[in-house]
C-alpha cells in the first residue's frame, strides 16, 4: 500500500526546510564571524618558562616575587584567623542558644 503525500504536507514541509537552511545559513555566518574575531583578538604571549609579569608586562624581580609571596603568605593567615575567630563565634552562639 502506497501511501500519498498531500500538496499540503509538501508545502509545510518544503517551508520547515527552508526555515532551517536560513537559520543553519545565519549560524554558519555567525559562527565565522566568531572565528575571525578569535583570529583578530590578541594572542597570550606565552615563555618557555613560567614568568611571573606585572600589569605593564614586565618581569618582576626576585625581591618584587617574594614580596608577593609574602603578602600572599600573610593574607592566607589573615584568612585563617577570620575563620578561626568566625567558628569560635558560631560556636559561643550555639552554647549560648
Amino acid at each position: 500500500m502506497q501511501k500519498f503525500h498531500s500538496p499540503d504536507k509538501n508545502l509545510k514541509s518544503n517551508n520547515i526546510l527552508e526555515k532551517l537552511s536560513r537559520k543553519q545559513t545565519d549560524l554558519n555566518v555567525k559562527i565565522k564571524e566568531l572565528e575571525l574575531l578569535i583570529e583578530q583578538s590578541p594572542k597570550p604571549s606565552y615563555h618557555k618558562h613560567q614568568v611571573t609579569t606585572s600589569s605593564s608586562n614586565e618581569r618582576l624581580s626576585r625581591a618584587q616575587m617574594a614580596q608577593l609571596r609574602f603578602k600572599t603568605f600573610k593574607n592566607f593567615i589573615t584568612f585563617l584567623f577570620a575563620l578561626l575567630l568566625f567558628a569560635a563565634v558560631v560556636y559561643l552562639l550555639y552554647i549560648a542558644l
